[in-house]
């Protein structure tokens, strides 16, 4: 028997498979183009709905100034009665007694609403194709806690605080909080360091969260300036306090960290805070255990604040200093103001209620804006701090330092004057209110 065989089998069967292949490729690089239109598209949407927010934020800008020009006016709040016109009174009220459930209080305020609480944004030319608008906007004027940023190009923030129906005298503690959530560069090698401060040139990885400084000035109704060079009876017109982040899961061993002190429960005393201005004692700083699983704020610490030199604090004798020493890395900072125990023995609370000690309510400090925006069916959400500009000026940074050595003519002439050199030891000196130098 005489078998018989057809020719080009073999070619069908590598077409087809070469087919299949080139069909999963061509389906494969058609599911990337399209994944990456999408992702594109997205983005354009993501960036335009953060914009329609921002555009809700800067309508919160001009309600607010609105309400600022009717306080100067002198109008007085008073409800918005149904199919009335709104006028200042009813401005003031809608900004000092928020709906929590009222996304639309700045549409009202502008008169920007068609009856519905968003906001549509207007090209300048053509339809608005995108659909973008702000859909929520909520304005806070009283707010629970103060919020910042430090970072090289502003290393210091001074605070001046104002209070809703508490005075300035009845304030008994700070918590400050701050720290970047990046648990991947928290570390602890600032306190391994030979020094307590390091010279940040020789400082070659500089701690996350960072090294952070609060200072302190108050005085009564009546002061001298004599009476901030001095303490007494456990009472001080200013302070300052370093506190040095570490990361709570990690142990220290290093004997070179006893130049440091760790306060109980991070809670620094008020004799503490006293015994930095005091020039016969030795202050060293605070190191406070951070949370790297925390979700607002790293580190926290509360400080118990002194009462001043003769007298109790006055309002408008009650300044808070936080600074960055080393000028980075940036940083968020929160600070609440308490009037005893309560909340303020706890981490950061977001939204406390006062009485019992918790953090009172600040007015007339920083606006909280929350807006939400979107582009077509996309929404996002921007949450702010607004506040105006201080144009008074604090000068606690960049102390003059004096530099001798080099020639001179000895009578304060040329740059090496010997006027200026400091580097003989001292023999006599008179302390702060000692009536006798410490030798004859």
């Amino acid at each position: 028997m005489k078998t018989k065989f057809k020719k080009g089998a073999a070619s069908f069967y590598v077409v087809v498979f070469s087919t299949l292949i080139l069909l999963i490729i061509a389906a494969s690089f058609t599911a990337l183009v399209v994944a990456q239109i999408t992702r594109t598209s997205n983005a354009d949407l993501a960036q335009s709905a953060y914009d329609s927010a921002m555009a809700g934020v800067e309508d919160a800008k001009l309600a607010f100034y609105s309400y600022k020009n009717c306080l100067e006016q002198g109008a007085e709040a008073k409800p918005l009665v149904e199919g009335g016109d709104l006028g200042c009174s009813q401005i003031v009220y809608l900004m000092e007694t928020p709906d929590e459930n009222d996304c639309g209080v700045v549409a009202k305020i502008l008169a920007r609403n068609d009856g519905s609480e968003q906001v549509m944004i207007e090209e300048s030319a053509g339809n608005n194709n995108m659909s973008q608008a702000y859909t929520c906007v909520k304005i806070q004027t009283k707010l629970h806690d103060y919020r910042a940023s430090l970072s090289s190009d502003q290393q210091m923030k001074v605070i001046r605080p104002r209070f809703d129906g508490v005075a300035a005298r009845d304030i008994k503690q700070i918590r400050i909080s701050w720290g970047t959530v990046d648990t991947s560069r928290m570390t602890s090698r600032f306190l391994d360091s030979k020094t307590v401060f390091p010279s940040a040139a020789n400082l070659t990885d500089i701690l996350n969260p960072p090294v952070i400084s609060l200072a302190l000035l108050q005085a009564g109704d009546s002061f001298k300036l004599s009476d901030f060079d001095r303490v007494a009876e456990g009472r001080t017109n200013r302070g300052m306090v370093f506190l040095v982040p570490k990361n709570q899961n990690e142990s220290l061993s290093n004997e070179n960290v006893s130049g440091y002190v760790y306060p109980a429960d991070r809670k620094i005393l008020a004799r503490d805070f006293v015994k930095s201005n005091d020039k016969l004692s030795k202050n060293m700083p605070f190191v406070i255990d951070c949370d790297p699983d925390a979700d607002t704020f790293l580190c926290s610490a509360l400080i118990e604040l002194p009462e001043p030199i003769e007298g109790t604090r006055s309002d408008e004798n009650f300044v808070v200093a936080v600074s960055l020493p080393y000028g980075k890395p940036a940083t968020d900072f929160s600070l609440q103001f308490c009037t005893g125990s309560g909340a303020c023995d706890s981490s950061i609370v977001e939204t406390a209620e006062t009485g019992s000690g918790g953090p009172v309510v600040l007015k007339g400090m920083q606006l909280g804006v929350d807006s939400t925006g979107r582009a077509n069916d996309l929404f996002r959400r921007v949450e702010t701090r607004l506040e105006e500009k201080d144009d008074s000026v604090l000068s606690i940074m960049g102390p003059l330092e004096l530099f001798g050595g080099g020639t001179g003519n000895g009578n304060g002439g040329g740059n090496g004057s010997d006027v200026l050199n400091k580097s003989f030891p001292v023999k006599c000196e008179y302390p702060p209110f000692v009536a006798e130098p410490t030798c004859k």
